[in-house]
């Protein structure tokens, strides 16, 4: 599990291919020869890299070297100043894949990942190849009445409640059967382990994120994915993003919700690797 030391001081950790396939890993393939471009997989509010755990097999049995960071103040990354916003996450990833020596890169964002995602496809289209979104918006804004007290709920908890309490919210609300609680007990284990700084500062920075009216600088081939029974952020929305982004494709898995990588890890790994497999004339 690397560290790497970034030019803007901040210590990331993040996930990569295991040992026997570093020399694969490490390489910058950018995909003029039908080659598989790196794949770097940015995760949602609160989570940290090991959420993507369900993706890495397929990604290493397809040959695409694949990184999973944990953003700063979430996982082990460090959290170096008081400040973080959807613009600095942005400016970490850049970092990250400058230390990496990575000039391309197909990026895979869930949640505020995906939001991530999108903000450097827009401000530095040379560094992505590929872009799939999932469970994501271009603006988080309720789309109706319980999703108002949702928010509401969730920003009260997180800013005066603390992350014990948001963390029992969140994961009961994306993880709600009785035979989710591995899942649950792993996602608040995830929450408590972000800093409480960083969590608060990335809640009121998803209440200011709006890219509605920049869908159209999205140069790169894009997948929307969304859940039907997504309570966070609703499927309509999610299908507004994809209209926004010229020529990108729009999938909904029925009887899913907010946390696809897990609760519908089947349906969204062959997505995945069919939207990212080189395409041969």
């Amino acid at each position: 599990m690397p560290f790497i030391n970034l030019e803007n001081g901040l210590a990331t950790h993040y996930l990569t291919f295991p040992a026997k396939n570093r020399d694969l890993a490490q390489k910058s393939i950018t995909g003029p020869n039908n080659q598989n471009s790196p794949a770097i997989l940015l995760h949602g509010l609160g989570a940290h890299a090991h959420s993507w755990l369900l993706q890495f097999p397929v990604l290493l049995r397809e040959g695409i070297p694949s990184y999973a960071p944990d953003f700063r103040g979430y996982g082990a990354t460090s959290f170096p100043q008081p400040e973080v916003s959807i613009d600095i996450l942005a400016e970490d990833l850049e970092y990250f894949m400058k230390a990496l020596d990575l000039h391309q890169a197909s990026l895979i964002g869930v949640s505020l990942g995906g939001m991530v995602a999108l903000n450097t496809a827009i401000r530095r289209p040379e560094l992505v190849d590929r872009l799939i979104l999932i469970n994501t918006a271009a603006a988080v804004r309720p789309a109706n009445l319980s999703q108002v007290r949702y928010y509401l709920k969730r920003l009260a908890y997180g800013l005066l409640r603390g992350r014990e309490a948001q963390a029992r919210v969140v994961a009961k609300t994306l993880f709600p059967e009785e035979t989710d609680e591995f899942f649950r007990a792993s996602l608040r284990d995830q929450i408590l382990a972000s800093d409480r700084l960083a969590y608060r500062k990335t809640l009121l920075s998803l209440a200011r994120f709006d890219l509605r009216d920049q869908l159209d600088r999205v140069n790169a081939p894009a997948l929307i994915i969304s859940g039907s029974l997504d309570t966070t952020i609703h499927p309509s929305q999610q299908a507004a993003l994809a209209r926004g982004i010229q020529g990108s494709s729009f999938v909904e898995i029925s009887d899913a919700g907010h946390a696809l990588p897990v609760e519908a890890q089947e349906t969204l790994n062959h997505l995945i690797i069919e939207f990212l497999r080189p395409q041969v004339d």
